[in-house]
């Protein structure tokens, strides 16, 4: 089995192995170069489409609606008829009739979350076979 080396990088590699590579970035500097470059336009493009959606979702939830509109939705008037507004009054309405998902959803929502907190007790985990096993280790470190 020969071994071959890149200078260049230092890197040795069997030769079996460097046949099972798809792409060899080590002597193509150009190609990997140009993939970088088309890689960086693609998450451009992917985080410019989601703020875009994120403004156009802002927009549509500022968006006013009708008297009409509201009282279709709601059964009732209310004074700022913004599309979020109306969603979470509906929310509230369904809320109040005993759906949880709707109050957990505002709970969040108003920022009254419960946090998960995981306790763990660490006393007394390392055992005298640990503390053996650390020691030879700072020993050859040491070395």
């Amino acid at each position: 089995m020969a071994d071959a080396t890149n200078k260049k990088y230092k890197i040795k590699y069997n030769e079996k192995s460097k046949q099972n590579l798809k792409y060899n970035y080590l002597n193509e500097r150009e190609d990997f170069k140009e993939l970088s470059a088309k890689g960086g336009r693609m998450g451009a493009k992917k985080k410019q489409e989601f703020r875009h959606a994120k403004d156009l979702l802002t927009d549509i939830l500022s968006k006013d609606l009708t008297k009409e509109e509201v009282t279709k939705i709601l059964g009732e008037d209310i004074p700022n008829r913004n599309t979020y507004n109306v969603m979470l009054t509906k929310m509230v309405q369904i809320a109040n009739k005993g759906n949880v998902k709707a109050f957990e959803s505002l709970r969040d929502t108003v920022g009254d979350k419960p946090i998960d907190k995981v306790q763990a007790d660490v006393t007394n985990t390392i055992t005298d076979k640990d503390r053996e096993l650390l020691e030879i280790l700072a020993k050859n470190i040491g070395k």
